[in-house]
């Protein structure tokens, strides 16, 4: 083990050192390593600014860096993921996270983590026991400059209902963003990530190269791919899967140049229904009762935090639930923000109270992209995702 860990590291070192350029992504920095190995290194080393990827072989690669374009994607996501807890920071029912370390799907304890993880909050579905090792943990393992690797419990891939690295249940939405990986590259990782029951949908992002030709705002032309996959066809666009029953996909080509004719796209405004991706906020919640050591689906019903519907939602929510939906605000004047709706009582026990009603939406502001869209209420049934303010944030955070 310590030969593969000091040959990991002196590879990644070198990257480091000498830069990696774009054009050499994805770079095998290992390979054929252990679990244990593999854990040994993250643990020792900080990695910002770099993405890496494991396959069932332990082969190691650096597969993208992480640009400006990528992280703003990567918050504006979180923005719209969070809107449904209604402002609610401190337990709100779903949280959103960012490069939340999972258990590869079938990859015998080999780790992957997602840019973005949306999952059920710990109060409503709370962490599973953690099971009893067999054995007891092997003693503190020095190697060389003093690094000490520390015992870890027995990986936990195998867990039902499954759970991420820390003991969280599994993330039910997973989102991947691509720009230096290829397109074929991130529709395998969104399969591979549907082959996770738990996983109810899947959000890939692509995007590509700056081109030399701009838009009629003077950015830089750039074609850009959003696919949604989900268990089931949310909407008529959705079609199945071909060699994989239940799995349903969608695709929208948002970029200012549409990848596959070269012409300008419409997708040229916020609110545009064409351009927007909506996901049950209900599917986070997915957590059949297991019976036999599986997941029992029949006759099952999505239970979701929460209170009735009226006028002072929110008084029966119970612990961290979000409350029923408030009156309706007015629309916000300049900003795209509706106003709030009056507020429902607060839930038991730290629960989000009653949301106020989505306000009509505001007017757009001089360029018609900065404001919130005011289309994703904190009571709404889906996430709304506007895939012209992605392209925006893409736009604003490349060189131009």
């Amino acid at each position: 083990m310590i030969s593969q860990f000091l040959s990991l590291e002196r590879n990644f070192r070198s990257v480091e050192e000498k830069g990696l350029k774009e054009k050499h992504l994805p770079l095998q920095i290992g390979w054929n390593l252990s679990v244990e190995t593999i854990d040994a290194f993250f643990e020792c080393h900080e990695t910002p600014g770099y993405k890496f990827d494991i396959d069932s072989k332990g082969n190691v690669f650096i597969i993208e860096m992480e640009k400006d374009e990528h992280s703003a994607t990567t918050l504006r996501l979180l923005d719209y993921f969070r809107a449904p807890n209604g402002g609610n920071t401190d337990n709100p029912p779903i949280d959103a996270l960012i490069n939340s370390t999972h258990y590869r799907p079938h990859g015998a304890g080999r780790q992957l983590a997602p840019d973005v993880a949306v999952f059920p909050s710990l109060s409503f579905i709370p962490k599973p026991p953690t099971p009893l090792s067999p054995t007891p943990l092997p003693p503190h393992r020095r190697l060389r400059y003093g690094r000490r690797v520390h015992p870890r419990p027995p990986p936990r891939h195998l867990d039902i209902p499954p759970v991420n690295t820390s003991g969280r249940p599994h993330a039910r939405i997973i989102c991947e963003i691509a720009v230096s990986q290829g397109y074929a590259n991130l529709v395998e990782k969104c399969k591979l990530w549907m082959s996770q029951e738990y996983v109810r949908h899947v959000l890939g992002i692509k995007i590509y190269k700056v081109q030399g030709t701009r838009n009629a705002k003077g950015q830089f032309n750039r074609c850009m791919i959003a696919m949604l996959w989900s268990r089931q066809a949310i909407s008529p666009m959705q079609i199945a899967v071909v060699g994989q029953p239940g799995l349903f996909m969608e695709e929208w080509n948002f970029g200012t140049i549409d990848y596959y004719n070269g012409l300008a796209t419409t997708c040229t405004r916020r609110g545009l229904l064409d351009y927007q991706i909506r996901i049950p906020v209900q599917d986070v919640f997915w957590n059949p009762p297991i019976v036999g050591g599986v997941p029992y689906t029949a006759g099952y019903v999505i239970i979701v935090p929460g209170g009735d519907d009226g006028e002072n939602g929110g008084d029966n929510g119970g612990d961290s639930g979000v409350g029923g939906a408030g009156g309706a605000g007015g629309g916000g004047e300049d900003s795209g923000v509706g106003g709030a709706g009056e507020v429902g009582g607060g839930g038991r026990n730290s629960g989000v109270g009653g949301a106020g009603g989505a306000g009509e939406v505001g007017g757009d502001d001089e360029n018609g992209e900065n404001g919130d869209d005011g289309i994703t209420a904190p009571n709404s049934p889906n996430f709304t995702i506007d895939l012209f303010q992605i392209q925006q944030k893409v736009l604003q955070n490349q060189v131009n």
